[in-house]
């Protein structure tokens, strides 16, 4: 008999269930695990009541929605205008400098990605964290929800623009396959938008108050 419930699974959901029953589900997914139930049904559960939960949260307070996408778009323009350009830039030159230049060694595309992903793409990701910190501190108490649509928006931004840049590339960019630029972006995407839920969970700490999960299920 399964005596412990996948604690990653379980970790998701006490940070991003919103519902007010929240500690009683939790309580009842891990008491049907512990008679029997398999990871991956737990898994399945867990992620399907953590977008029932943030969906219905949302559609209770579309306003509140709206304004997160609104105010994570415009800091993520002003720290990009600011920020990383004044830290991102001169950390990607001390690192052509000092480490590894690209064009000297005939690097190529992967190369200048790695430099890129260890200098300039770095403050990216503290600003992106940044970001979902301020989603959250202003839309207490619902700054998970807040957080999660923003972070959607955010996605489909990204993805757009990558795709259209891709088809449109400037005369100078590097010849590589629409194939590799696409699948390098959504990694990196995928970092941004990780680094955003993770400053966001910080910022909506505090609101919730956890209990352990063998006193749930007790």
């Amino acid at each position: 008999m399964n005596t412990e419930a996948p604690r990653v699974a379980t970790w998701l959901a006490e940070r991003f269930l919103t519902s007010p029953r929240r500690e009683s589900l939790i309580g009842d997914l891990v008491e049907q695990y512990r008679e029997g139930r398999s990871a991956t049904w737990y898994w399945g559960q867990v992620l399907r009541a953590i977008v029932v939960s943030i969906t219905e949260e949302l559609a209770a307070h579309k306003l509140l929605a709206l304004r997160a996408v609104a105010v994570g778009m415009i800091a993520t323009y002003l720290l990009q205008i600011g920020p990383i350009v004044w830290v991102g830039v001169p950390a990607e030159d001390w690192v052509i400098r000092r480490v590894v230049n690209c064009e000297a060694t005939g690097g190529g595309f992967w190369c200048q990605f790695w430099v890129n992903q260890f200098s300039f793409e770095l403050v990216v990701y503290v600003a992106c964290a940044l970001t979902g910190w301020i989603v959250a501190r202003l839309h207490r108490p619902h700054g998970v929800a807040a957080v999660c649509v923003f972070t959607v928006a955010f996605l489909l931004w990204r993805f757009v623009e990558t795709a259209f840049f891709s088809q449109h590339p400037p005369p100078d960019a590097m010849s590589v396959s629409f194939t590799t630029v696409y699948v390098v972006d959504v990694v990196a995407e995928g970092g941004r938008a990780l680094a955003i839920l993770i400053g966001g969970l910080a910022g909506a700490r505090h609101e919730h108050v956890l209990v352990p999960v063998e006193r749930r299920a007790s």
